[in-house]
């Protein structure tokens, strides 16, 4: 009776770090139950491991879960909720979606809206990738209306983080940071190391678009010492820090940053490729023009098409097309560039759009079509105010040379 009483009140402590986001003092707890643990103690373990990297180990535990016949709807939900995470880090992003979908399922039978919005808030980001934000919009206005019945404030952080990100991925920064420091406001009464870990890296990817690479800094050391407490895994922060060393110019800086995360991550996945096509940049910076092409061939490889419209994947076709330009084959990269065009307005990414449009107007010019060119740069005029200063410059520098172009053109005719 004791040692079940003891178990017991480890089990509440347990959860009780772990909705602090504290994974490592939580799993640590866990740890000193002695004796057989019960379906919510391995149900725990099994989110815990997965949240501190150990993602086989959280697998293999949760299918073992998932074939006894005593967890209620409301374990089933859980159980599912973590596998969909599980198999998200090593890239199977259908059967993900398909563990979420189960996951809202059990919910729905438990009656229980607390895991009905865990289960939907994932789900949110993962459709919004692969399908585009207006089919993810029902979904976002069902969590609001579930979130304000909840006022859970986790669950409500979580949802304005979820917005904040999916709303950075598409160029709307200044949306994108008010719904981070909406959720920063939340988590001021009720803490939670992981949720601020997310908005950290929230903010330090807009502040590197922003060209605000002091502000990024702090935000990427904000996070690691968030992730070090926290017990997380931490590759988001190395992959921020190693971009902002990119931006700055300290190449060999960013890809040892980026090969830190790599080695952090499965060997699948989009997280993995995401880097992939980071370093493939600075390679091209670097003039390294063979060893990007290759990281950009693993890339497109292990890539299926559903998940072409992945801001991973998108962004590795603009790397391409910067790639083919590089090398000269300006047909190829015409059509890379139309490739990306096709992919930024499936995900209504405005910025990506934008960059693409002074790409095709850098590769029009290169082709010799001028005229083309200034009006393929007069399409982003409009949008041109708020994007960052490197996105200003970049079409500032194709701009000049196309004007230059067309006025040499211009005063040989007239001779």
């Amino acid at each position: 009776m004791t040692d079940s009483l003891h178990t017991n009140e480890l089990l509440d402590q347990a959860a009780s770090f772990a909705r602090e986001g504290q994974f490592r003092r939580a799993l640590q707890t866990l740890n000193l139950q002695t004796g057989q643990r019960g379906n919510a103690s391995e149900i725990l373990r099994a989110e815990l491991l997965e949240r501190t990297g150990h993602h086989h180990q959280s697998g293999e535990l949760l299918r073992k879960l998932e074939r006894s016949k005593a967890l209620s709807p409301i374990q089933q939900s859980a159980c599912a909720l973590v596998l969909a995470r599980v198999e998200r880090s090593i890239g199977n992003l259908e059967t993900s979606r398909t563990f979420l979908q189960r996951a809202i399922s059990w919910a729905v039978s438990a009656q229980d809206l607390e895991s009905l919005c865990l289960s939907q808030l994932p789900l949110a980001l993962l459709v919004a990738d692969q399908s585009g934000p207006e089919a993810v919009a029902p979904l976002l206005a069902e969590l609001r209306s579930a979130a304000t019945k909840l006022g859970n404030p986790h669950i409500s952080a979580t949802l304005h983080l979820t917005v904040g990100e999916l709303d950075a991925k598409r160029g709307l920064l200044v949306t994108a940071r008010r719904h981070t420091e909406l959720a920063q406001q939340i988590l001021k009464g009720s803490p939670n190391l992981y949720l601020e870990l997310w908005a950290e890296n929230n903010l330090l990817g807009m502040s590197i678009v922003n060209a605000d690479f002091e502000g990024a800094l702090a935000h990427g050391l904000r996070a690691l010492q968030l992730a070090d407490e926290s017990g997380i895994d931490h590759p988001s922060c190395l992959t921020n820090l190693g971009n902002v060393c990119y931006a700055t110019g300290k190449f060999d800086q960013a890809i040892a940053y980026f090969e830190r995360a790599i080695a952090l991550l499965p060997s699948a996945g989009e997280r993995s490729h995401g880097l992939l096509e980071s370093i493939a940049r600075v390679r091209l910076a670097q003039g390294e023009i063979d060893l990007c092409g290759l990281l950009l061939h693993q890339i497109e490889e292990s890539m299926s098409p559903l998940n072409r419209r992945l801001y991973v994947y998108r962004h590795a076709q603009l790397t391409r097309t910067r790639l083919l330009l590089r090398k000269g084959l300006t047909n190829e990269a015409l059509e890379s560039a139309e490739c990306v065009l096709e992919l930024a307005r499936a995900a209504s990414d405005q910025l990506l759009a934008t960059i693409g449009l002074i790409a095709k107007a850098e590769v029009l010019q290169r082709l010799g079509q001028h005229a083309e060119a200034l009006v393929t740069l007069d399409s982003v005029v409009v949008s041109l105010p708020s994007c960052p200063p490197d996105i200003q410059a970049s079409y500032q520098g194709v701009l000049a040379c196309a004007l230059r172009t067309v006025g040499l053109l211009n005063a040989t005719q007239s001779l």
